[in-house]
């Protein structure tokens, strides 16, 4: 399928190790033991591992595209380790496997048969290339080229590379490391800041004449990259490159360049026609289009490099490590959007459900997020038309890299680790045989916050997880950098599941609107409002992306219309808001910070400079999934970092007390649908009557969805 312009990034499949049955990835390594190149083919499927003294055919089991299975393996101890490249001849399918220690290239048959080993580097075969009937191998500073020179035969064409002339070497001023041919041109880069080219004639040339003649058309040209040149392959006749400038760079009449962060860049792969996926050393997959733009990154195995990346079909791509046994294969977001649905990580808030489906961004396991870290997104610096007295600063993290390697982010991840969370935090249950609603309603009163576990039962957290997965995939079509800035401050790798919605709710969703009344929550909220006159108002939530280094500000959520007298007094809350929990919230993953009290002060919020240590470390967490947090919205509360590997959202819903004033787009406009109205228990449909359409009757702006979608609300925020 062609990939649209709203690409969400990877999703990862589980691999089939042999002897081990499905496992849903690969092992991750002691050391460097994992393999650093492979290849794919398309018809047949496989992925030709660089493993084990040779090379390893894998390919997809019947079970589907989850599974893989080994199906042939050759060997050449004389290689020695590591092995640096690969590649197979698209006429004979012959294979050849350069090696480290033994710096030699062997050739194997496409049944696993070894034909021959090619010596006389000395140093390590970098990099090899099968083109026009000549194969061609890097090692330090010269380019040893070879001819088939075995029989003929038109059923075993492969055999023809069983015996080999080497044509002679192509010597050039640096170190090389990899090759590419472009229009009938042969390029070659690597250590120096040149790039170099020879114009290779046809290969039925006698050897000498040959390789004089490609010798004489020598061109070093000035690099597009500073520093060494990792990878460069040919799309669209012009050469593509990566190297440890961090950059990506695009050849031609009008070069490109795309700054990736400061981590070396080590692979590339071309994922259809206008697509690219680039392997960075601190473990990032980064997923571009034709113009360089970064839609995506993701990390598959944390901090592990990204050696070798190969595409598949089904817009896929094949990822080896070093440190990870084997390889994965994840998925490169190619469908589109309506026919995407859900998996595991990021896209879906954390924990989705349908792995491989290409359209949401992170891999099968829970780590990692649809926008993860940034690099090209500033700190501070949100790009939605928010008019400054809306946005905010953090500036204790003006000028920093929204890096996880950056020296500052590392020691701001341990001060977190050591000082986030609340001490002694209380979390009640409500199916505990000692809950006393009562004593709970007193505490929320106090405290202005109260924490209940096991609040949504495995189903419904579930459904809320897919719903919220929903919401942020269409938020991620429109802001695919994570850029736009949401939520109170509008702050970059933030959003607010409220303010992207048409309707400034999310009730047309029944995950959402079903949490008007719960077993769990709705004697709380009873207690709380002295009555069961109350209204559910609205349902937002807040999501933060991995890579939110700064802190958001401590505030109140002002949702109440006109009261009589100060806020501070009211002896009942003129709003109350429940989050719900999706994931596990940690010290690290953006969990929100309260005041205790602060409900019942009149003054404003301390300023982040001003801010005290106890007020910054008082975060909610460790909490588990299926939580609930009731908050007096007068109590000042704010968003941490999140320097973690996924993104954390906290969906909600909203309730005022009885006779409250519509206010602010809440209660003064239908939000939720009158066929999922019905589908509600009878308090759930009493407390939600004001925020019901009629039947038959369209909701503006219902399942419209964009960061900023309540610009068209509340036009007076731009």
């Amino acid at each position: 399928m062609a990939m649209g312009s709203s690409l969400q990034g990877f999703a990862a499949a589980a691999l089939t190790l042999p002897g081990q049955g499905h496992v849903r990835s690969s092992r991750i390594c002691r050391g460097a033991s994992g393999p650093r190149a492979l290849v794919a083919t398309k018809i047949p499927t496989e992925v030709l591992l660089a493993a084990n003294h040779g090379v390893e055919w894998w390919e997809e089991s019947e079970e589907g595209d989850a599974h893989w299975r080994c199906v042939r393996k050759a060997m050449d101890q004389s290689l020695g380790s590591p092995l640096f490249s690969l590649a197979i001849d698209e006429d004979t399918k012959a294979v050849a496997v350069g090696g480290g220690a033994g710096r030699a290239t062997s050739i194997f048959g496409p049944q696993g048969d070894w034909l021959t080993q090619l010596q006389g580097h000395t140093g390590w075969v970098r990099d090899v290339l099968f083109y026009d009937k000549q194969l061609f191998s890097i090692g330090c500073n010269f380019i040893k080229v070879w001819r088939p020179k075995g029989p003929t035969d038109a059923k075993l064409p492969y055999q023809r590379w069983g015996s080999c002339l080497h044509v002679g070497d192509l010597e050039a001023s640096a170190d090389l490391l990899t090759l590419a041919v472009c229009s009938g041109a042969l390029f070659a880069a690597g250590a120096g800041l040149q790039r170099h080219r020879w114009q290779l004639p046809s290969p039925r040339l006698r050897p000498k004449e040959w390789l004089a003649k490609a010798q004489a058309t020598l061109l070093q040209e000035p690099s597009l990259h500073d520093a060494r040149v990792t990878r460069i392959t040919t799309w669209k006749k012009r050469l593509l490159s990566c190297g440890h400038d961090g950059q990506v760079c695009l050849d031609g009449p009008e070069p490109r360049k795309a700054k990736l962060g400061t981590s070396r860049l080590l692979s590339l792969a071309i994922l259809d026609g206008d697509h690219f996926a680039v392997g960075a050393e601190d473990g990032t997959i980064h997923l571009l289009d034709s113009n360089l733009r970064l839609l995506h990154s993701t990390r598959p195995f944390g901090a592990c490099p990204i050696n070798s990346l190969a595409a598949l079909p089904g817009d896929r791509v094949a990822v080896a490590s070093t440190a990870v046994e084997r390889f994965q294969v994840i998925a490169g977001s190619l469908m589109s959007i309506e026919d995407a649905g859900f998996v595991q990580m990021g896209a879906v808030v954390g924990c989705m459900c349908v792995a491989l489906n290409m359209h949401c961004l992170l891999l099968v396991g829970c780590a990692g997020s649809e926008v993860a870290w940034n690099l090209r997104v500033p700190a501070n610096e949100a790009s939605g038309p928010w008019r400054a007295m809306f946005k905010e600063r953090d500036p204790r993290v003006e000028g920093w890299t929204r890096d996880p390697q950056d020296e500052r982010v590392a020691a701001l991840r341990e001060k977190l680790q050591r000082s986030n969370c609340m001490p002694n935090l209380p979390v009640f249950s409500p199916l505990d045989p000692d809950y006393n609603v009562s004593a709970v309603a007193s505490f929320f009163h106090e405290h202005g916050f109260v924490v209940l576990e096991k609040a949504l039962p495995e189903l419904m957290l579930e459904n809320l997880k897919n719903a919220s997965g929903y919401i942020m995939r269409r938020i991620f079509e429109e802001d695919p950098e994570g850029s736009f800035g949401g939520g109170a401050g509008k702050l970059p790798h933030r959003y607010s599941l409220g303010d992207a919605s048409g309707t400034k709710s999310n009730f047309h969703l029944d995950a959402y609107a079903e949490l008007v009344d719960l077993p769990t929550t709705t004697p709380l909220l009873q207690h709380i409002f002295g009555s069961i006159e109350y209204l559910a108002a609205g349902s937002g939530g807040d999501v933060v992306l991995a890579g939110a280094i700064e802190y958001q500000s401590l505030h109140p959520d002002a949702i109440w219309g006109v009261l009589e007298g100060p806020v501070a007094e009211q002896e009942v809350p003129p709003a109350v808001t429940i989050n719900f929990v999706l994931e596990p919230l940690t010290a690290l993953n953006g969990a929100m910070r309260v005041v205790p009290g602060s409900h019942r002060w009149p003054e404003r919020p301390p300023h982040l400079l001003e801010e005290p240590d106890w007020m910054q470390f008082n975060t909610l967490c460790p909490l588990p999934a299926g939580a609930a947090i009731f908050r007096d919205n007068r109590c000042w509360h704010g968003g941490t970092p999140n320097l973690s590997e996924n993104f954390r959202a906290l969906p909600n819903v909203e309730f005022f007390p009885p006779k409250a004033n519509p206010s602010l787009g809440w209660l003064d406009r239908y939000t939720m649908p009158w066929d999922v109205w019905q589908r509600l228990s009878p308090l759930g449909q009493y407390v939600s009557r004001h925020v019901v359409a009629p039947p038959d009757e369209e909701i503006p702006g219902q399942d419209f969805y964009s960061p900023g979608a309540i610009l068209n609300i509340m036009p007076f925020l731009r």
